[in-house]
């Protein structure tokens, strides 16, 4: 039992991993970037309301303050920017470099786990985190990469990574008492508003039929998956080490984008891959 926390933690990042694959399929069939993130949040929204709606009549879950649950939503801004930023990112970044920028989200939900706690990390989570730092820039073969980079992009592509931190600490801090499915729903709720106010004024009416699809496959691993595993998994994982699990978004964007676009990984790329695997299990050795 004591392993179901990291368990779920590491199902949601692996899910995470899988959106910027089926984006780049999505761009293959001329997408719009706005009316897809639109449809994401939307389904989000109806997919976690209706399970919440379900869970709740069969467990007899207590009712809940307004003050908690606005609170709760408040909170699913950080998840609306961390999608946002992500995807947008993409267009003037390679994904190698915007998959570095959002690993950042690791040292930064550490640190700022250390600032809620007024704790410093010990020596083992500084060597895990300098160790997916390195594994990091050999997996996404960082090195090779070549051109002029944008700064739009990398200003982008860190503040997904800080929101995405933000959104780890929100998972694992914020209202642990509420059953995982109805704080999920919440988040999605406040992060739908955010999105809706962005892009209806730009919705496209062209691309409106394969946008929905695309929103609607892609909020599965976006939005439920990640926020419903993260809420409940991190409250049941140690400090410090749900942070660290995170990371395996990163191994798990490269190897889906192996099986299902065929894309190369060299013997750097497979190196560093490995590398983060390591030190995420070096983090269960972290004492409690």
């Amino acid at each position: 039992m004591k392993a179901i926390g990291p368990l779920f933690v590491a199902a949601g990042a692996v899910s995470y991993g899988l959106p910027a694959t089926l984006m780049k399929l999505a761009n293959k069939q001329d997408s719009n970037v706005g009316n897809i993130l639109f449809f994401l949040f939307l389904c989000s929204v109806i997919i976690l309301f209706l399970l919440d709606k379900i869970i709740s009549k069969k467990t007899n879950v207590a009712r809940i303050s307004y003050k908690k649950q606005i609170i709760m939503a408040l909170s699913g801004i950080s998840i609306a920017i961390t999608n946002c930023c992500y995807f947008l990112s993409l267009s003037y970044l390679p994904v190698a470099v915007v998959a570095v920028m959002l690993m950042q989200s690791v040292w930064l939900a550490m640190t700022l786990n250390c600032l809620l706690n007024r704790c410093l990390p010990s020596r083992l989570q500084v060597i895990i985190v300098l160790l997916i730092l390195f594994g990091t820039i050999l997996a996404t073969n960082l090195i090779a990469v070549q051109g002029t980079i944008s700064f739009y992009g990398l200003v982008l592509s860190f503040i997904a990574a800080f929101s995405y931190a933000l959104t780890i600490q929100a998972t694992n801090k914020l209202l642990p008492e509420l059953p995982p499915i109805k704080r999920a729903s919440l988040m999605s709720i406040g992060a739908f508003i955010i999105i809706a106010a962005i892009f209806i004024p730009k919705l496209s009416l062209d691309t409106l039929i394969n946008d929905l699809k695309w929103g609607a496959i892609i909020s599965i691993f976006a939005m439920v998956l990640p926020l419903t595993c993260l809420s409940f998994g991190m409250p049941k994982t140690p400090r410090g080490i749900g942070e660290i699990i995170s990371s395996l978004e990163l191994p798990a964007a490269i190897i889906f984008a192996w099986l299902i676009l065929a894309e190369k990984i060299n013997i750097m790329q497979l190196t560093g891959v490995i590398i983060i695997i390591i030190a995420v299990i070096l983090s269960q050795f972290q004492k409690k």
